[in-house]
């Protein structure tokens, strides 16, 4: 839930890909979150009356408690999230968890009915909340230039030959957001373990963007 937005994306696009050749996979993608035993927030949870752990299977279970099991729309989200009795001493950064976990859930439980388009463009399964600011690390003075910056320098120089209105302007701008892109996500695949599910991610998308 608090991954960084580029790997959000992937991990949408891979959910979208696998679904288009197996619908079985959105019952076990549902099963894995009900009982997904991983704490989603700190504060005391009550649910049935008694104290339990704050995991993601629980406030799943306490939001149904509440609200039925029924497809829901963005007001029914957002009176839970301000006036339940789990959610009312939770910080703001906790209550925008809550919110993604349910936004998830109702994304997942009701696809395709609960898509906001029949675009498939504008299409989520985990929230991607484009208002954060990426965590991207920032390069330093002095720092070597990457391959994709000496890249970017390049093109840049090769796209003042041509006018703003040009095919060739548009063809190299398109490859310097790629070249930029490439560079980002490898500052991000830094960030995970080799062989860690992300960082394989990461490299696969970088691989198919270099193909």
């Amino acid at each position: 839930m608090n991954s960084n937005l580029i790997i959000v994306e992937i991990i949408n696009s891979r959910i979208f890909s696998v679904l288009s050749k197996d619908l079985k996979f959105q019952k076990e993608l549902e099963k894995e979150l009900y009982q997904n035993k991983e704490k989603l927030t700190t504060h005391k949870f009550i649910l049935n009356k008694k104290p339990h752990s704050p995991t993601i299977e629980n406030w799943i279970k306490d939001f149904i408690s509440q609200n039925g099991s029924g497809m829901f729309n963005n007001l029914i989200l957002t009176k839970y999230i301000t006036n339940s009795e789990n959610t009312r001493n939770l910080n703001k950064t906790e209550k925008k968890l809550v919110q993604k976990l349910l936004q998830l859930y109702r994304n997942l439980k009701f696809f395709p009915e609960s898509m906001p388009s029949d675009d498939p463009a504008t299409w989520e399964i985990i929230p991607v909340s484009h208002d954060i600011e990426e965590n991207i690390a920032k390069k330093q003075i002095g720092i070597p230039q990457t391959q994709e910056e000496k890249n970017i320098q390049k093109l840049k120089q090769e796209e003042k030959k041509y006018k703003s209105e040009g095919l060739e302007k548009l063809v190299l701008e398109e490859k310097i957001e790629k070249e930029k892109k490439i560079d980002d996500l490898k500052i991000e695949a830094k960030k995970y373990k080799d062989g860690s599910l992300e960082k394989m991610a990461i490299e696969e998308e970088i691989n198919k963007m270099r193909d």
